[in-house]
């Protein structure tokens, strides 16, 4: 049997503010949204991967959880950034 090729296309982000944080990556990061983004949902092309920003109690909804969750869920989303975006020389 052929092995499935590893690779991770989407990451989804359950947000309580859609639009404050769609704003927020396009006015300090400068990233564009995709076409296929609504007002329900922000995709970012990120150099191969998508970055979803989804309204949290819909994604939890999805997921057949709850949206109160507490405490540490298990993982952590971080991103590098080159010096330069920041304004460090």
């Amino acid at each position: 049997m052929k092995p499935i090729d590893q690779r991770l296309t989407i990451v989804t982000i359950g947000v309580s503010n859609l639009q404050k944080l769609t704003a927020f990556y396009e006015d300090n990061f400068g990233w564009k949204k995709t076409t296929s983004s609504s007002a329900a949902i922000t995709f970012f092309h990120l150099n191969g991967i998508e970055l979803a920003l989804f309204n949290r109690e819909e994604l939890a909804k999805d997921a057949s959880v709850s949206a109160e969750g507490r405490g540490f869920k298990g993982d952590r989303k971080s991103t590098r950034l080159n010096s330069s975006h920041l304004g460090i020389s």
